[in-house]
């Protein structure tokens, strides 16, 4: 499985290389790899009722501490990242829930999973603890679900590039890895990790200005979906 991430890791590098390396008009252009797990011998159909816990990060932290050196304008600078990641865990949470219940299973509110955490008096980052099967076990019982789900961002970047000719492009690559575990027996029944790296022009930008990296996470989140619930079909 390490040997597998190892290669989709630098085929995707490559392809985001061979995006950057552009010496014409630049055209549209999409390549997607993914690795995907799903325990043998279970049904992922079966699974009726599930909550995301939510979509963080891999790198920096989306709650960013200041630095006692910092300058008011690196502390405000923090706080504007801060709050854009938020907004975007919020959005790509909200996704996944989605893409879920489109798909026939009931999702609990995060409403109830934040009220949870204050009653329960958990904190969010011990809810995502996906290692401790009692936990695990304990919160399916309380949120009345056979399923919880863990999403993080692992590759986020993308940046405006000019061909020799002056010809403007966009290069984004984005990586996302969901997490599923089934709350009965506490095992892990769901891994898939997936990277997109796409050159956007500007002729699809001024067709669909939504094209952007959120959009790009958006249909990551419901590719892994629907592959699961397919049963994992590669």
């Amino acid at each position: 499985m390490t040997t597998r991430r190892t290669t989709a890791i630098r085929l995707t590098a490559a392809a985001f290389a061979a995006l950057v390396a552009c010496s014409c008009t630049p055209q549209p252009y999409r390549f997607t790899d993914h690795e995907s797990f799903v325990r043998p011998g279970i049904a992922p159909a079966t699974y009726k009722r599930a909550a995301v816990l939510y979509i963080g990060y891999a790198f920096g932290s989306s709650a960013l501490q200041k630095d006692v050196a910092a300058t008011d304008a690196d502390a405000q600078m923090n706080r504007m990242e801060s709050d854009n990641r938020a907004a975007d865990v919020a959005l790509y949470s909200n996704a996944l829930i989605n893409a879920l219940a489109s798909r026939g299973v009931q999702m609990i509110e995060r409403n109830k999973i934040n009220d949870l955490v204050r009653e329960q008096g958990l904190i969010q980052q011990e809810l995502v603890d996906l290692s401790d099967v009692d936990k695990i076990k304990h919160l399916g019982k309380l949120l009345k679900v056979d399923l919880l789900v863990r999403g993080t961002l692992v590759a986020e970047q993308g940046g405006w590039y000019v061909t020799p000719k002056n010809a403007p492009y966009y290069v984004a690559l984005t990586g996302l890895s969901v997490t599923g575990v089934d709350t009965r027996t506490g095992q892990v029944v769901w891994v898939d990790t997936m990277y997109l790296a796409q050159r956007i022009t500007t002729q699809q930008l001024r067709s669909q200005p939504a094209q952007s990296g959120t959009l790009s996470v958006m249909q990551i989140i419901d590719e892994m979906v629907a592959r699961f619930l397919a049963g994992g079909a590669q």
